[in-house]
């Protein structure tokens, strides 16, 4: 591919463009509900924390690449783990309710 192409500016979003709402509208929903940091999401995806604290924080920039890695490598698997957790804790909680139903049926 064309070098000039991939760091043309035109590849580049600011954190309100439709764009980057499309891709990131979800992992800003898991930083603010289930507290997924910026320092773990440059840790899986090695793009550096002070980007993305410009990016989240301020008026920064993430190119096309950085938003369709954060995608790939955090949303589409974070969402399978948050979900999975969630049906495992009502699994959970409705396994423990029958328990206490038998316990008392037992008395």
């Amino acid at each position: 591919m064309d070098k000039e192409l991939i760091s043309s500016e035109s590849f580049l979003f600011g954190k309100n463009e439709s764009l980057s709402i499309n891709f990131l509208e979800k992992i800003f929903y898991f930083i603010e509900t289930y507290k997924l940091s910026l320092e773990t999401i440059s840790i899986l995806t090695k793009i550096d924390i002070e980007k993305l604290n410009d990016f989240y924080y301020k008026n920064g920039l993430l190119h096309y690449d950085e938003l369709s890695l954060i995608n790939k490598v955090i949303v589409n698997p974070f969402e399978i783990v948050f979900k999975t957790a969630e049906l495992n804790y009502e699994t959970a909680i409705e396994s423990q309710e029958e328990l206490r139903k038998l316990r008392e049926l037992k008395k």
